[in-house]
């Protein structure tokens, strides 16, 4: 019987003040990632309560230019680095607390960024989670849909040669078209505006289900229970016995106990291909970009929306909670149409729904991808998953 993985706690970023291999990490001994991640993997051999994590960031810009904007808010040091080099550090506090410092390395020919540390759970929650949001849209989290977590899982589970075992799962169930039938029934043509409210009043309660069985019965669990799964902690046993601990989240945070190796030398770089494909499909799209020419998407659903348009008020709720935006909707029987306006960034869509599988997504004079990334993983992640293409 496996015994599920220790508690993990998030990090991402930074450092202590303690010394030894930990502190000379951050001090760019390393001119490359490969270094850095192999001394990294050499500090959690040795030290069973420290966790290691990496955030993928997404930006199409300079990184270090985006860092000027937080300063307000941040105690933010000198960048270092080495001529040359795709990796940054940075000492980071919340105003009046104590530093920690920042490793961000850029993955090789994309626009993905990873951010890696050891620092423990309350650097995180309380000063580099805000960091990262104060920097979007030049920076953003990465998105991950089910179908990139479980590839990850996947390929860990391949490359390591061992077993990914679920220990726990944190899901949320999507909305159904009876919760919103009440609040649209007889809504019909012509624009009704409502603005995005914040998630806690519309999502339902998380589902943590704790378990000690293959990660893929954990995804087909939910996939039966019409469920997203936001984060999923596992252990992976490699044929000889060894042991990693690990957590994977939907918002492009990893962390791990023990090793972080089997993690680097494979998932990473698949990871990091998946996120920059999706970038470069969202990039470009608006009218303003194309000389107001229009480059829609077109979400394919995994699962087909019911044949007599009575999910079309489910779907119109996953979108009207989306916060900080909000939504007009033109027309919602027997097909939906509507228009989003995206306050964080001043991106706006027109989104159509006019079949059982197929959702539309049409840019407008500005449209950015980080407001795209945003739009669709709201969708996958309240009302179904799907497959994101150019629409033909």
């Amino acid at each position: 019987m496996f015994i599920s993985p220790p508690p993990l706690t998030l990090a991402v970023i930074s450092m202590g003040a303690d010394g030894g291999e930990r502190h000379e990490l951050y001090d760019h001994k390393h001119e490359h990632l490969d270094g850095f991640m192999a001394g990294l993997d050499r500090v959690l051999a040795v030290d069973p309560a420290r966790t290691a994590s990496v955030a993928l960031l997404i930006s199409k810009d300079d990184v270090l230019a985006g860092i000027d904007r937080a300063r307000s808010r941040f105690d933010i040091g000198a960048p270092a680095t080495r001529p040359d080099s795709t990796m940054f550090t940075i000492r980071l506090a919340r105003k009046g607390d104590v530093p920690g410092r920042v490793l961000v390395a850029k993955a090789p020919g994309s626009f993905v960024h990873a951010a890696i540390t050891d620092e423990p759970r309350p650097f995180v929650e309380r000063t580099l989670s805000p960091f990262i949001r104060s920097l979007y849209p030049r920076v953003s989290m990465a998105f991950l849909s089910a179908g990139d977590l479980y590839n990850a899982l996947e390929s860990l589970e391949r490359s390591a040669g061992g077993r990914v075992v679920a220990a726990r799962t944190t899901a949320y169930g999507r909305l159904r078209a009876a919760e919103a039938e009440a609040s649209h029934r007889g809504a019909g043509a012509g624009a009704v505006s409502r603005r995005g409210t914040p998630d806690r009043l519309t999502t339902t309660e998380a589902a943590v289900t704790y378990t000690n069985k293959p990660f893929r019965e954990a995804f087909s669990a939910a996939a039966a229970n019409d469920q997203w799964i936001s984060r999923i902690s596992f252990g992976l046993w490699g044929t000889s016995g060894a042991y990693m601990g690990g957590c994977f989240s939907r918002d492009g945070l990893f962390r791990f106990r023990h090793a972080i190796a089997p993690f680097y030398g494979k998932v990473f770089p698949l990871v990091a291909r998946i996120v920059d494909k999706k970038t470069r499909l969202y990039s470009n799209r608006s009218r303003g970009d194309n000389n107001g020419e229009i480059r829609p998407l077109a979400i394919t659903l995994d699962s087909a929306m019911a044949g007599d348009h009575s999910e079309n008020p489910a779907f119109i709720k996953s979108m009207e909670s989306m916060p900080h935006t909000s939504i007009s909707v033109y027309h919602s029987n027997p097909y939906v149409h509507m228009s989003l306006v995206d306050y964080l960034d001043g991106s706006s869509f027109d989104i159509w729904v006019l079949s059982t599988r197929q959702i539309l997504i049409v840019p407008q004079m500005r449209a950015t991808h980080t407001s795209i990334a945003r739009l669709t993983n709201r969708i996958f992640e309240r009302f179904g998953e799907g497959r994101v293409t150019d629409h033909e």
